[in-house]
């Protein structure tokens, strides 16, 4: 059997494949920073989503994610973001959901 293709990851959006598979989140997280706004790396984007739309669902509005070997604290009711140990520990960013056309 041939192996499924998998999607590219071109800069900060997902390729169309990606999200026309519905594999992928159809919104991108970005944290602020000095010159604006960086997208969070891919390796927790569905992970974001998918804590986002717990939350909205009465969930909590509080997530650890895993990133690049670090964990950042999310909290979706203030939109915000904390990395967790380390020496930029405790700075709060704030975060936003980008939507995907």
């Amino acid at each position: 059997a041939v192996a499924p293709l998998q999607p590219l990851l071109i800069g900060a959006q997902l390729s169309e494949p990606a999200v026309a598979s519905g594999r992928f989140a159809r919104a991108i997280w970005e944290f602020e920073v000095k010159a604006g706004w960086q997208s969070f790396n891919a390796d927790c984007q569905q992970e974001l989503e998918d804590g986002f739309k717990a939350f909205q669902a009465g969930g909590s509005a509080e997530i650890v994610v895993t990133t690049q070997g670090h964990n950042i604290a999310i909290q979706f009711d203030r939109m915000t973001s904390k990395l967790q140990g380390g020496g930029r520990a405790g700075r709060v960013r704030a975060i936003r959901r980008k939507h995907m056309e």
